[in-house]
């Protein structure tokens, strides 16, 4: 029914309220009753306990995945995701990698506004993944993103 007791608390009274009982065909019990309250509260913590466990081990393995020198998402940009059978990892990609360095270098200057270098991007034919324009919010991101420190 929920994840997260505080969501089960709430919709359950709100359903209870409205006079609509909740029943389960895998998990059968009487909630009115209290060996089936207590049935009930006892799977809805083992559903928490369920979520937050996956949540740590989840990032427990998106945290061995960048050791190893992988991305547990796609590469950011002027970098590509690489596989082969038994890893996977990030290398600059060779088209927009040596313009991302230069984006760096150039709007360190004090030269260029967001804009003015979205603008000059987009001239130079450098697009998102989906060939859009790469508006200043994503270049504002990318200047800001530590992953381009080397901090993965």
């Amino acid at each position: 029914f929920a994840r997260n007791d505080y969501d089960f608390i709430i919709y359950e009274k709100e359903l209870e309220d409205l006079g609509i009982t909740i029943e389960s065909i895998s998990e059968p019990g009487d909630a009115s009753t209290p060996a089936g309250y207590i049935g009930r509260r006892m799977m809805q913590v083992i559903s928490t306990w369920y979520s937050k466990n996956l949540a740590i081990e989840v990032k427990k393995e998106m945290q061995k995945k960048v050791e190893n020198g992988g991305w547990p998402k796609q590469a950011p940009f002027g970098y590509v995701n690489r596989r082969d059978k038994n890893h996977a990892w990030v290398e600059v990609d060779p088209k927009n990698g040596p313009f991302v360095t230069e984006a760096f270098k150039e709007f360190a200057t004090g030269k260029w506004t967001l804009e003015s270098w979205a603008e000059h991007a987009y001239s130079l034919g450098y697009r998102s993944r989906k060939g859009n324009c790469i508006g200043r919010s994503k270049w504002s991101d990318i200047f800001h993103h530590r992953f381009y420190l080397g901090e993965t």
